[in-house]
This record gives C-alpha cells, structure tokens and sequence, in this order.
C-alpha cells in the first residue's frame, strides 16, 4: 500500500480494475473488504488531482462510494465531473444508482452556484423539495426569472408563495408578450416573402440556368414556414385574396 500513487498513471489504471473486481468477490462472499477501502481513499484523491476524474469516479461506483466524489471534487473539475455522473445516469443500471447520480451532480452544481444545472437535475429527478432548495439557494434575480422560464417550459408546478413575478413567469401567461418581443427585436414580426430572405437580387448573375419550378416552390415553402412559423400570418400562403 505505501507509495502506491509513485508508481504512475498506467498502474494505477491496472490496479483500479483489480480492486473492482476483488471488492465484487468479496462482497458476495461477505468477506471484509477495509483494506481495499484503505486503497481507494488512496487513488482517488490522485486520480482527482490529476485530471483523471473519469477513472476515480468509475472506482468510486465499482465500490459503492459515489459519494465520496462530492468531497474530492474542486472548482476547476467540477463541470466535468458533472456531465460524467450525467452520462452515468443514463445507462445506471438501478433506478437507485440513477438517482444517486443525478443527486450527486445537482449537489456539486449548489456547491459551486450553478443553479440552472442544479435546477435541470432537480427537474430530472422529479423533485419538488429539491427544486424548491434550488430556488432558496439562489440569490439572483435574474437567474431566478431564468429558473422559472424553464420550469414553466416543463410544466413543473413549484408553489413561489408571495412571489407573483416569478408565479407568472412560471405559468407560462406571457409567453406570448416575450415571444412577441423577442419577434421585434428580431425584425421577424412582420411576414416577409421568401424573396425577402433569399435576397437574391444581391447576387451576381452568372448563370442562365433555369431552375424546376417544383423544387423552387418546395423551397419557398418550407423558407415562408421557418421565418413565419408562430405568428398566424405570412405572405405566401394566407394571402386574403388567394
């Protein structure tokens, strides 16, 4: 055991796998399995230390020890750490090991002050209580208008008490004014032709060629409904004399 870590990446990498695969043995047979604890307390303090945050969490689970994880991460891995446990979510093999995860990364994200991800994995979890922390937690105006635009997104009920700014915001009431809003600041509230989009008469005429009266209007078509889509009107199709 003394001196492990001197002995580089590659067999700590090696020894890692055996130890997993000893921690399963023995759990199964109901042996005593400290000195392996007394081993991971060991690599994954350097594995963390050494951008190898993939490996000592990979160790931490093969151990049932994906908690300790919450403790050795700092600021400048926590990102990764993050999205990692996400990805582990994801393929867990319980429902229990998913949580878990999820719980872990939201906690980091508190830790370091990034609501809206520790909001999403709130969200993720389905947890009321947790997202109601998420918001107590938070501080900031903004980011706390930011939250209840994605709760409102995702339907997510959460009672803001005397709160009516961010009540509103999260019931999706004026959705429509902010899209509206967001159409002007965009120059998009007005129905514009395809021609409009194409400005094609700012291109220079080199070819003669005539292009499939079918294709061009397949593409009109499809240009008039990305530009005016969510506004009821257009040029193109919903002309009152046509």
């Amino acid at each position: 055991k003394e001196g492990i870590t001197s002995w580089g990446h590659e067999y700590i990498r090696n020894i890692s796998g055996d130890i997993a695969a000893e921690f399963k043995e023995r759990t199964e047979k109901g042996a005593d399995v400290k000195e392996l604890y007394a081993l991971v307390d060991e690599i994954v303090p350097f594995n963390m230390s050494h951008n190898a945050e993939v490996e000592a969490i990979d160790l931490l689970c093969e151990v049932d020890r994906a908690q300790m994880v919450q403790s050795l991460c700092e600021e400048p891995s926590y990102p990764r750490v993050c999205l990692y446990l996400q990805g582990l979510a994801n393929f867990a093999a319980t429902q229990a090991d998913k949580v878990l995860y999820l719980k872990i990364a939201c906690n980091l994200y508190l830790k370091y002050k990034e609501y809206p991800n520790a909001l999403r994995m709130a969200l993720k979890l389905n947890d009321s209580k947790l997202v109601a922390e998420v918001f107590s937690s938070c501080e900031d105006r903004i980011v706390q208008k930011q939250m209840a635009f994605m709760i409102s997104r995702r339907k997510f009920s959460l009672d803001f008490e005397d709160d009516d700014e961010l009540k509103e915001i999260a019931s999706g009431e004026q959705l429509s004014k902010h899209f509206i809003i967001l159409a002007k600041e965009l120059d998009v509230l007005e129905p514009k032709l395809p021609e409009q989009i194409y400005k094609s008469h700012l291109e220079e005429k080199r070819s003669t060629a005539v292009l499939d009266s079918a294709k061009q209007n397949l593409a009109s078509s499809f240009v008039n409904a990305f530009v005016n889509a969510g506004f009821c009107k257009d040029e193109f199709m919903t002309v009152q004399d046509s």
